[in-house]
């Protein structure tokens, strides 16, 4: 076996340890990410529903890729993390031990997707005990893993995050391209766990691990496929992304996000009637971490140049042959209102 990729449905960074994460325990994401080296800002550029397998379909134009895992490569996905949960009792009862609410500790195991009232602190508070015990039951599974013998390359990931009642909203409901779906834990381990312990700053996407996987096994990618590797990164080098895409169509919704070291912008493309009003918005990096401070019409005229270049490199990424993409505006942005955040 030359490498094996582990892919977590459904979990993001702030769920585990790695990545800030005190009041959960995931002794064995832990561990392998004190082999490997740490992603910090990975994100989907499709946080769609299939398994990892399928997100090896790339298009970077008008030209699909059916890109078959190389020999010696094998994918493992794991999708327990994403409704209906059903963790052991145990771990429930771990989850729901210091309850603070009168009402009976009842786990919500089969949440459906749909709207849910952010002020609802008691179904909010389910919701996320439920899913840390899912988490941990996870955690338990990766130990195999983590014993595995070091000389070969592993990755591990997720294809997407998801909503546990953030914004509003619970599971596959709106395409809403906020921090916790597109967000994704990465950690690369390679042979003999060289370069463990450090940890990469810069955006990095989906397509890239692909490109990872292709030229550790020594393989050309497609000449107009936009992912690299990030061999040159667990080494500290690397071209640097300056901005990072995403999409993503559910429900007759649809929306694009971009996202920088500094911004983020989210351009909804199509609503529904019957659907609370949403409109762009722009929200400053990494001050605001979970996209609650829209400061758009602080910053209209960059938001608005913003939104301008991400619909150029949706119709780039359109065209035949190797991706274009347009180039970043100059930054100016207002701080102004920091304080308020």
């Amino acid at each position: 076996m030359k490498a094996i990729v582990i892919v977590a449905d459904g979990l993001r960074p702030s769920d585990i340890g790695p990545y800030g994460n005190e009041w959960l325990p995931t002794p064995n994401l832990d561990r392998l990410a004190s082999q490997s080296i740490v992603f910090d800002q990975h994100f989907a550029d499709r946080p769609t529903p299939f398994t990892f397998r399928a997100r090896l379909e790339f298009s970077a134009s008008e030209h699909t890729y059916a890109i078959a895992l190389p020999p010696g490569v094998k994918c493992v996905h794991y999708e327990d993390l994403l409704p209906p949960w059903d963790p052991p009792h145990t771990l429930l009862e771990a989850s729901f031990e210091d309850w603070e609410f009168d009402d009976e500790p009842t786990p919500w195991l089969d949440p459906q997707p749909g709207w849910l009232d952010p002020n609802d602190a008691l179904a909010f508070d389910r919701l996320r005990r439920t899913h840390a015990a899912a988490v941990r039951q996870f955690d338990d599974w990766l130990g195999d893993f983590v014993e595995r013998d070091a000389d070969e390359l592993l990755i591990f990931t997720s294809a997407r995050g998801q909503h546990l009642g953030e914004h509003g909203i619970v599971g596959e409901f709106r395409p809403w391209l906020h921090e916790e779906l597109v967000h994704l834990p990465l950690m690369v381990r390679l042979p003999g766990c060289e370069q463990a312990g450090r940890r990469i700053a810069h955006l990095t996407h989906t397509v890239d691990i692909v490109a990872t996987i292709y030229e550790y096994c020594g393989i050309p990618k497609p000449a107009d496929w936009h992912g690299h590797s990030l061999l040159p990164h667990c080494r500290g080098g690397g071209a640097i992304r300056p901005y990072v895409v995403m999409g993503h169509s559910l429900n007759g919704t649809a929306e694009f996000a971009l996202q920088t070291p500094e911004v983020k912008v989210i351009l909804p493309t199509k609503l529904l009637e019957d659907d609370p009003p949403r409109q762009p918005m722009f929200f400053i990096k990494p001050d605001d971490r979970w996209d609650v401070n829209d400061l758009r019409q602080q910053n209209l005229d960059y938001a608005e140049q913003l939104e301008r270049m991400l619909l150029d490199f949706v119709a780039a990424s359109k065209r035949p042959g190797p991706l274009v993409t347009p180039p970043l505006p100059e930054p100016e942005f207002n701080h102004a209102d920091r304080e308020t955040r």
